[in-house]
């Protein structure tokens, strides 16, 4: 016989308590064909269903356990996470390690190359005569304040009283400027630039072989550098095409867009384009007018005395009156001296 379904029971007998009409007697004469069917009374419906009803002790020791083992598993999965993450950061620290490996062998021989051309390692990261100039030409101006507010021997660095990431003072500028000459044209300014990049990258690439930490060209230079890709990007003028092209590139490079920029590239633009058209005015007239009828050339002569013929016939000719005495030689193949001769005596012959 099947066991009596006291969670069903207590439905049933709850419609019986709580059912409006007909649904409570309903409700009743369900529940008591359910009991009836186990040897139990309407009567003793109360009484099972309070053995049915949970000890409230035992159900705070579930609760407990319910929170416990919640727990356990929330513990667990922060431990997977934490040893997931920890997998990755070492793989990722090798992939770094692995990739720096790579690097250093794949450039070992352009770093010595580099330290053998400087003649040694420090040498690589010593001052050029032209980095000199321009640091020396701001020495004056140059103040180094101590920081020890941002930690020990921290220091900030200014020249005329600006720091490197303010705009320098106009005559800091012009003293930098005037250290070295200054690039008269866009291609004189982009070799300035490529050897300040390249110096940079050069030193970069020794200390990162070195594991010495980053460097950085030292702020009047960098300041250098600026004036002179401000040069390149709209200080000077594009002559040509090809400058405009160089321009052009380079603010691409960068990513460099400013109205500015754009107002230069514009204005170029149009200069050249006058320019052109100037040239090409000057074609179209050229090519406008009427191109005089050439003579054919003679065919050369034999003999002397036919090429005389040839140059007598010539010069007594309309055409002679245009044309040198270098161009009849030519046509006839002799030398000027003998036109110069036949033109004589044909001179005296007339007199």
């Amino acid at each position: 016989m099947p066991v009596l379904n006291l969670d069903k029971l207590a439905k049933v007998w709850s419609l019986t308590q709580q059912g409006i009409g007909g649904e409570a007697g309903n409700a009743l004469s369900i529940a008591k064909a359910m009991v009836e069917r186990h040897g139990f009374t309407v009567d003793d419906i109360p009484d099972l269903l309070a053995e049915n009803e949970p000890d409230p002790f035992e159900e705070m020791m579930r609760d407990m356990e319910r929170k416990a083992e919640e727990a356990r598993r929330r513990a667990a999965g922060e431990a997977q996470k934490k040893a997931e993450e920890k997998r990755k950061q070492q793989e990722a620290r090798k992939a770094a390690r692995d990739k720096e490996t790579a690097w250093r062998r794949a450039h070992k021989s352009q770093v010595d190359e580099i330290i053998k051309r400087y003649g040694g390692y420090d040498k690589v990261f010593e001052n050029t005569p032209d980095e000199q100039k321009l640091v020396d030409s701001v020495a004056s101006w140059y103040s180094r304040i101590e920081r020890p507010e941002y930690g020990e021997g921290c220091y900030s660095e200014t020249w005329d009283g600006k720091a490197e990431h303010e705009s320098w003072s106009e005559r800091a500028l012009t003293a930098l400027r005037e250290a070295i000459p200054l690039p008269t044209t866009i291609n004189e300014a982009l070799a300035e630039y490529r050897k300040w990049d390249s110096l940079l990258a050069e030193r970069t690439m020794v200390s990162r072989y070195k594991r010495k930490g980053d460097v950085d060209l030292e702020p009047p230079v960098r300041e250098r550098n600026r004036i002179v890709s401000d040069l390149i990007s709209w200080g000077l003028p594009a002559n040509n095409i090809s400058d405009l092209i160089f321009r052009v590139q380079f603010q691409i490079d960068r990513g460099w867009v400013d109205y500015k920029d754009q107002e230069t590239v514009l204005r170029d633009l149009v200069r050249i384009q006058a320019q052109h058209k100037s040239e090409l005015d000057a074609a179209a007239k050229s090519a406008a007018q009427p191109i005089p009828e050439k003579v054919a050339r003679k065919r050369p002569a034999k003999t002397a005395s036919q090429r005389r013929a040839q140059v007598e016939e010539i010069l007594t000719s309309k055409e002679a009156g245009s044309m040198t005495l270098r161009e009849v030689a030519q046509r006839v193949g002799v030398s000027p001296a003998t036109v110069l001769n036949i033109k004589r005596r044909l001179a005296s012959r007339s007199n």
